[in-house]
């Protein structure tokens, strides 16, 4: 009786590895990335709320594999992101661990958005990220 526990335990073990791994290399195998969209971009509004002119500027990085590194005055923040059609995707996103009143605020609210954007709007102005077809962000793209 014990044997076929351990038996049974193993077998259920292996398959939940083995599909853990599957769903694993499926999140990132396949994931559509404007290339407009890879580089740096500066946040200028967020939730129609204009940024001051902070130094630095909070700042995403989007990279050509999918992966997001976000800079403001508290730190850094990660995440990944996607995209489809008109759809824009953020997951994952981790904010900076450190505390600073009204820095932290921004980045969480920046970071908000970001959550709830599906789609994006690309432009001689910049990106625009939305949700149900309103702005909830604004970005600019860095000359550095």
């Amino acid at each position: 009786m014990e044997a076929t526990m351990l038996k049974r335990s193993t077998i259920l073990f292996s398959g939940m590895m083995f599909g853990y791994a599957l769903l694993g290399s499926v999140v990132f195998t396949g994931v559509c990335l404007s290339k407009q969209l890879v580089g740096k971009w500066l946040v200028v509004q967020v939730f129609s709320v204009d940024l001051p002119a902070a130094n630095p500027p909070i700042s995403l990085e989007l990279d050509k594999y999918g992966k997001l590194i976000g800079r403001s005055r508290c730190g850094v923040f990660t995440g990944q992101w996607s995209t489809g059609q008109s759809a824009l995707r953020f997951k994952g996103l981790m904010p900076s661990a450190c505390e600073c009143g009204e820095a932290r605020q921004l980045e969480q609210s920046l970071i908000r958005a970001m959550g709830t954007a599906e789609q994006h709007r690309l432009d001689k102005n910049g990106l625009v990220l939305m949700h149900n077809g309103k702005a909830v962000a604004k970005l600019v793209h860095s000359r550095t």
